[in-house]
């Protein structure tokens, strides 16, 4: 498994994965329009050729926003969203110290990756999407929280 920036070319395999991955999926024309900020990054993860994961993000002056993440069907439970998200922490830096995202408070599966991955809820957002009237819980993470659950983990291994 390799992660590299997102291509258009990747764009149709994207959709496929976020058809299947959620009831209300984004449209080519929103992942357009998202990719066209230059604020915007895309990331895929790549095996044996096939796009299997990705995720979209937006950079902040004080923080990085997660905006959509998901991974293949056939290709969840083997870390793919993990990897996604170790790479993202390493863009953690002195300006952007606190990584956001929303999850939707149907979908316990983010819920419980994004707490797994040290994000903590710490509001809830009523009508959290435009055109929605769904609720979603928004987590974060900071980098000195990010150095405390690493620690721990060190800590846990070691043992």
């Amino acid at each position: 498994m390799e992660i590299r920036f997102f291509l258009q070319r990747d764009l149709p395999e994207v959709l496929d994965i976020e058809k299947r991955s959620y009831g209300h999926s984004w449209t080519e024309r929103e992942f357009r329009a998202f990719l066209k900020d230059e604020r915007s990054v895309g990331k895929v993860v790549v095996d044996g050729g096939r796009v299997i994961g990705y995720l979209m993000y937006l950079l902040r002056p004080k923080s990085i926003d997660i905006y959509n993440i998901a991974v293949h069907p056939e290709e969840r439970r083997r870390g793919v969203a993990r990897l996604l998200m170790t790479n993202l922490f390493t863009k953690f830096n002195q300006k952007r110290t606190r990584i956001n995202a929303i999850a939707a408070e149907k979908n316990l599966a983010s819920q419980l990756f994004f707490k797994a991955m040290g994000l903590k809820a710490i509001k809830i957002i009523h009508n959290a999407w435009e055109n929605s009237n769904e609720t979603g819980y928004l987590f974060e993470i900071k980098e000195d929280q990010l150095e405390e659950k690493n620690e721990n983990l060190l800590e846990r291994n070691a043992g």
